[in-house]
């Protein structure tokens, strides 16, 4: 099967490009909850009618409402929906788990798809999405295409993947960092992309090791964020006047997986999907237009079993459209490396290009060097990410002229003109009748092999329309063949490009037809100038403004008639007015059945799910150390503590007002399990297990051969990340309490009720609200156990692409091998993925024993700390996770909410979360004590602030 081609539409005329250029579906945002707020989103009138333009030429039409929801914006998204849903919307694309819920039970018709920015990365994910409404998903950049096969094989929901345009240096939907660097959030559509910024990376270490108990560079001098916090010392612990050798380090190059087509295919891939809302009709014509190209062709290849190519030219032309230093095959072709990011050469990244040619518009030439197997070249030093388009490695090829209307070349690498095709009108075949003392009749046919039958006839079927039309209009029950009339008598000037010949009327079936008579008026006999046949035929084929052209138009009509203009311009409008209803009704949804749907919204309380569950407060530790959880929120918030290496262990475990310990998989390995739990429950304190923040083969794998040592380890919950490892827990039938990290994201009621009713005992609340937000999502949560970040750096990239990788300092070695290469297997589908039932068993990763994949010490490189520099000079912790072949980037400068005792009572969680990452033994100490004087003990904040720079993150600002 040839997948969907899904293409961007950040504005009503990309729509119309899209479409004109051969899309099978387009998606686009509306003046709401759209991932890319600053795209020339079309308002309702001009979606309603794009979407009817799409759909009369066979496109379908998704919605993005893929961004978090604020309590508060809840009772906006029915009514949001609804118009649209009436319309023949053909599915909603989201991100927040309540929207996910609230479009199932308003809309069950409507199509769901789950976002990129839910970060799916396994079977797990997708089959627990496909129990609640999910039809489709959207995986993560990240993966290989074995790994998106496995996803759909094992299921059984289709599967989407982006095959060209931007790349986001982290998983989409674990990014903060434009959010607490500059306070505007991706998860609200308003990325900043301080990805493409200047950053200088030498593999320095972020201090000693964590367990040591020394400073490590950098702690005492944190750099600050918005929300204000005390300085102290130089910025990042690296001087604060910035860096002059800074390179886009983490600015990853663009898609381009045209030559991966048919593997995509094989794969069972049922949508390719190129990103590129905030680029304008041009680079979607263009870039549509070629993909379809290779589609079409992927089929043709299978059918005469002939080779696919793609030819050269065609790169380039892509790279004219857009260009940031070249392309890469992404994930999709394999690991991260070196060939993945645009920066220029600092520390052993990027390559250079050479752009050559003469002036006075000469043919520019693109050098070959770069890479090998790859595509494109990374820009020199300083240049333009415009600048340097469509080199290819190891050919040279001339450049075609881009030429504007003066005539003079354009600049290297952008082709600022292009002429944006319009979509093909839709043919038709029309009788108009004309007799003496009769009302006039115009029927009109559209038939197959007239223009734009195909896609149309595709989505909608082949019935003949028999419902009542228009206002004065009567349909006929036809044959299903168009009957044979006279041949057009007069030449008929045609509006638009249509074929020489004329499509027969004879021997075609009939997609729709309609007959429209005008009955308050008839024919008369003429008394000076009698009407023509060819004024009449001529009359009635204007249809300018309209999307149809008559290919075809023939009269049946008494001599020495006489009808004005103005009726035959009527009843031609009614006539196409009625062949557009008609053809448009398959898509209409009964808006009667749910015009109420936006006071049921309004009128949805929370259901009883949270009730029945009762009080969680601490979950079930609370009840386990003697202590009934108060579920009224007003009880004594309980002190929460993660750490991620056992010496940071050391330092909690003598504070009695700790109530729990975190043990970060990532740096707890499961030789040290059993040891552990038993010195946080020696020191009266409850041990959960920190799953890591990506679940693809590799991480499971690893908790497969983890098992047993996790059933004897005695860890009292289990706190997850993704909804992959929801998925895991039930598969691989563990029986712990678990609950949901921030990256699971609680942002209203709906979605804490979706995760609660799937069993979480604790929701960690959304990072980027304020103390109100927090407060009034707190009182709709009863019997919910919650949670706030209160210290920490926080994670605001978690990425695949490695800076070890792409500076090509990975050793490579059996711990750190790239994710996803070398998966496959072959058996019956799994749709249900049930326990006990191994459908991983024959899955070789690597060529390596599964045994191989075992935890790698701290000291062998499981979890170690190194130095981001960004351009003003400060330095950003970065944990590498080897152990998972993955990186997590923390803001520089920790959450410190000391001093906001009223917001975080205003919140009211069960309990908050100290996060240590690399702090050593000393500072870990005075964290604890600060907290545990001010927030357990309620003693003045007076001279416990932090030595160095701090944030007070959301608390007080939130996101736009």
């Amino acid at each position: 099967m040839i997948p969907e081609l899904l293409a961007p539409a950040g504005s009503y005329e990309s729509l119309l490009a899209a479409v004109a250029a051969g899309a099978d579906a387009v998606y686009v945002g509306g003046p709401r909850f759209g991932a890319r707020a600053y795209a020339d989103n079309p308002d309702e009138g001009r979606l309603l009618r794009g979407m009817d333009e799409a759909h009369l030429r066979g496109v379908r039409v998704y919605l993005t409402v893929n961004t978090l929801l604020k309590e508060a914006e809840l009772g906006e998204l029915g009514r949001y929906l609804a118009p649209l849903h009436r319309n023949g919307l053909d599915g909603v694309i989201v991100q927040d788990l309540g929207v996910l819920s609230a479009v199932r039970e308003l809309f069950p018709d409507l199509p769901i798809h789950a976002s990129t920015q839910m970060t799916v990365t396994g079977p797990h994910g997708a089959a627990l999405l496909k129990k609640h409404g999910v039809s489709r998903v959207i995986c993560a950049r990240e993966l290989s295409i074995p790994e998106i096969a496995r996803i759909g094989e094992l299921s059984g929901v289709e599967t989407e993947c982006f095959v060209h345009g931007s790349l986001c240096y982290a998983f989409s939907g674990q990014c903060l960092m434009s959010s607490f660097i500059g306070g505007r959030s991706g998860n609200r559509g308003r990325c900043a992309q301080p990805c493409r910024l200047g950053y200088r990376y030498d593999g320095a270490l972020w201090g000693q090791r964590a367990d040591e108990n020394t400073t490590p560079a950098g702690h005492g001098a944190h750099g600050g964020v918005h929300g204000g916090g005390k300085a102290g010392g130089k910025a990042g612990g690296k001087g604060g006047g910035g860096f002059s050798d800074v390179a886009p380090l983490i600015s990853l190059k663009d898609l381009c997986a045209l030559e991966l087509l048919p593997q995509l295919v094989d794969a069972g891939v049922a949508s390719i999907k190129i990103e590129g809302r905030m680029k304008g009709p041009d680079y979607c014509a263009g870039v549509v237009s070629i993909y379809r190209k290779y589609l079409d062709l992927v089929r043709e290849c299978r059918k005469v079993g002939a080779a696919y190519e793609v030819d050269p030219e065609d790169i380039i032309r892509l790279s004219c459209l857009f260009d940031r230093g070249g392309f890469t095959k992404g994930f999709l072709g394999g690991g991260a490396d070196e060939s993945f990011v645009v920066g220029a050469r600092a520390g052993g990244v990027g390559a250079s290009y050479v752009v050559g040619g003469r002036a006075g518009g000469a043919d520019e030439t693109y050098s070959a060097g770069g890479r090998a197997g790859g595509i494109g070249a990374a820009p020199a030093a300083g240049g333009s990410e415009q600048a340097g388009a469509g080199r290819l490695d190891a050919i040279e090829l001339p450049r075609p002229h881009v030429r504007g209307d003066a005539g003079n070349p354009r600049d290297v690498g952008r082709v600022d003109a292009v002429a944006v095709p319009s979509p093909t009108p839709l043919g038709l075949t029309g009788r108009l009748t004309l007799h003496k003392g009769q009302p006039p009749v115009l029927r009109v046919d559209f038939c197959t092999g007239n223009a734009g039958t195909r896609g149309y006839a595709r989505m909608a079927g082949w019935e003949t329309f028999k419902a009542p039309l228009g206002r004065t209009g009567e349909v006929a029950d036809h044959s299903t063949q168009c009957p044979g009339t006279e041949p057009f008598e007069a030449p008929l000037e045609r509006m638009g490009d249509l074929p020489e010949a004329p499509t027969p009327l004879t021997g075609q079936d009939i997609v729709k037809t309609v007959s429209v008579r005008l009955d308050d008026w008839v024919v008369q006999e003429a008394k000076t100038s009698p009407l023509s046949q060819e004024d009449a035929l001529r009359q009635v084929a204007k249809t300018g403004g309209s999307p149809f052209v008559f290919e075809k138009l023939a009269a049946e009509m008494d001599e020495d008639v006489f009808v004005p203009v103005s009726k035959l311009n009527q009843i031609r409008r009614d006539a196409l007015a009625a062949m557009e209803e008609a053809m448009l009704s398959p898509f209409r949804r009964d808006g009667a059945a749910r015009g109420d749907c936006a006071a049921r919204w309004d009128g949805m309380g929370l259901g009883d799910g949270a009730a029945q569950r009762g009080g969680m407060g601490l979950g079930d530790g609370a009840a386990q150390r003697g202590g009934a959880a108060d579920t009224n929120h007003q009880h004594t918030t309980g002190i929460c503590v993660s750490v991620q290496s056992p010496g940071q262990l050391g330092a909690v475990l003598g504070f009695p007002k700790v109530d729990e310990v975190y043990l970060d998989i990532t740096g707890f390995g499961p030789d040290v399990w059993k040891e552990s739990v038993d010195s946080c429950h020696g020191a009266g304190k409850l041990c959960r297990l920190v799953f890591p923040y990506v679940f693809r083969m590799r991480e499971e794998l690893f908790m497969d051969n983890a098992l047993p040592a996790l059933k004897v380890a005695g860890f009292d919950g289990i706190m997850l990340h993704s909804l992959d490892q929801i998925g895991y827990l039930v598969y691989a039938g563990i029986d712990l309490p678990w609950g949901c990290d921030s990256s699971l994201y609680v942002w209203n009621h709906r979605s804490a009720r979706f995760l609660a009713d799937l069993g979480a005992m604790r929701l960690t609340l959304g990072l980027e609200l304020n103390s109100g937000e927090l407060a009034g999502l707190s009182a709709h949560l009863p019997g919910i156990g919650t949670e706030v970040v209160a210290y920490g750096h926080v994670p605001v990239m978690v990425s695949a692409a490695c800076l070890e990788k792409i500076t090509g300092r990975c050793k490579g070695d059996g711990a750190r091998l790239r994710a996803g290469d070398g998966l496959s297997r072959n058996g019956p589908r799994k749709n249900d993925l049930p326990r006990n039932s191994s459908p991983r068993d024959d899955l070789p990763s690597n060529g390596l024993p599964k045994d191989n994949l075992r935890y790698v010490s701290n000291d062998a490189g499981g979890t170690w700390f190194s130095t981001l520099y960004d351009r003003m000079g400060k330095g950003l912790p970065v944990a590498h996770h080897c152990t998972f072949c993955y990186q997590t980037i923390y803001n520089y400068a920790p959450i410190w909410l000391v001093g906001m005792e009223k917001e975080l009572q205003r919140a009211s969680p069960d309990s908050m979360r100290l996060c240590f990452t690399a702090e050593p033994q000393e500072e870990i100490r005075r964290v604890l004590e600060a907290y545990t004087a001010v927030v357990a003990n309620r003693r003045p904040a007076d001279g416990v602030d932090l030595p160095g720079e701090f944030t007070r993150g959301h608390m007080r600002r939130g996101v736009e």
